[in-house]
């Protein structure tokens, strides 16, 4: 998260997807994503910490497309666009320097944003029998916040 003392953090996500044909597919997905961040200040000529907390939990459906699969369809690179709702909470302190051996602590923000959200990605799935290995890159935006996050996921066919 770009705003956050940490780029730091841990995400989940449940997803299933629904094939239309051999290469678009409809997906369900629910995401929760956490993080937990600090950094050291000086006050007074002394270090400590100050903390941030974000919190991301949505439910989206949508459509995806394999833009590249080959023969033997054990590879594909597919984007995907899904919407939904979404709920996003963000918590942090803020240090105002007020000389170059003070300072203070304040409530940086303190925000709860539920709406429409929004998830758009990028990734590549390798299959291996029944099962998947899956980098992907995705986009989240919720309550006009926007959030970018790497993955590795694993998955099953059924």
């Amino acid at each position: 998260m770009s705003d956050a003392y940490s780029s730091n953090g841990f995400a989940l996500d449940v997803r299933a997807r629904f094939y239309m044909s051999g290469q678009l597919f409809c997906e369900l997905m629910g995401h929760w994503g956490t993080h937990e961040g600090s950094k050291s200040v000086l006050q007074k000529g002394n270090p400590f910490d100050i903390d941030d907390e974000r919190n991301t939990l949505l439910g989206v459906v949508g459509l995806g497309y394999e833009i590249f699969q080959n023969e033997n369809q054990t590879f594909d690179i597919y984007i995907k666009g899904l919407v939904g709702y979404g709920v996003r909470s963000s918590r942090f302190d803020d240090y105002q320097i007020t000389s170059s051996e003070d300072g203070h602590v304040t409530l940086g923000c303190d925000i709860k944003k539920k709406g429409i959200a929004a998830a758009i990605g990028l990734g590549m799935d390798t299959r291996f029998k029944r099962w998947t290995l899956t980098p992907s890159v995705d986009v989240f935006y919720i309550g006009n916040e926007w959030n970018v996050a790497t993955m590795i996921s694993f998955g099953f066919f059924l």
